[in-house]
Parts: structure tokens; sequence; C-alpha cells
């Protein structure tokens, strides 16, 4: 998953930033429930200088992951969450920024016919789209069956 990020330090001390993929699934059974959560991918930008900015363009390994939002499955709930933090370990008056928004991972894409592709300006190639919306599709792993593929 490509990551691009503005991040300007105008505080005292060096900053860090990261991103993680984290993993929440809700286990349901007889009324009760069960939760398990855990980072699945991380990267890292350790040193951001104070009084200085920093482009953040790089790309978030996501592994072989079950499905978001499981059509039919009453039992299971998964959910990732997308986490962005900037923060400082200095003793100064800021205080950490943190984003976290669920996204979907998914087999198959979310839209059935993909938009026409339309000539931008070059400026514009290299800027993030606000609240795109872009089919994932994850390979399965060797040795097991991709749910593309039809069982016999």
């Amino acid at each position: 998953m490509a990551l691009c990020s503005e991040i300007g330090n105008h505080t005292g001390s060096t900053c860090w930033a990261e991103v993680k993929l984290k993993l929440h699934v809700t286990y349901l059974a007889s009324g009760k429930f069960k939760q398990e959560k855990k980072v699945v991918s991380t990267v890292q930008k350790e040193q951001i200088p104070r009084g200085k900015s920093f482009s953040w363009k790089e790309n978030l390994r996501i592994p072989s992951l079950p499905p978001s939002q499981l059509k039919g499955c009453k039992l299971i709930k998964t959910q990732y969450i997308l986490q962005f933090r900037v923060g400082s370990d200095a003793r100064c008056s800021c205080d950490n920024i943190e984003f976290e928004d669920e996204i979907i991972i998914g087999t198959f894409p979310l839209v059935t016919k993909m938009p026409t592709p339309v000539k931008v300006a070059k400026a514009q190639v290299d800027k993030p789209v606000p609240n795109a919306v872009l089919p994932l599709t994850i390979p399965a792993e060797e040795g097991k069956v991709d749910s593309r593929e039809k069982l016999v």
C-alpha cells in the first residue's frame, strides 16, 4: 500500500513518525466475545530534525491476510485499522499526533467497473487523491486456495 505524507516539525526537538496496519478480530459465540489485536505491518521514520519538513513516500507491505467484513459470517468480525502517529521522545510541550481509520482488505474489488483513465497534468500525478477507494487483491500464499478460484 502506497503511503504519502508531508510532515513539518515546528517543535524544538527531533520528532519521529510511524504507520501501522493493525488487525482486530472479534470471535462471537453464545452471547460472549473474545478479541485479538495485533500489528500486521509497520513503517517508521526515526528522525525528523527540528524546524525541517519531510516528504514521506513509502510502501507499507501487506502480507496475506483474511478479508474484512466476511458476508454471512456472524461468528467472526475482522477489522483492519491504519494508524498514523507523529511524536517526540524529548520532553517538550507538544502532544503526539495520532490518526486511525478502518480500511477494508478483500479478495474482490469493491467496484465492478473501473473508471476510465483521465489525462491529468504532471503536477497532479504526484499528489495523493483524497478518499480514493482502490481495489486491493492479495495473492494467496503458495499451497493455499485463492478465494477467486472455483473449488471442485
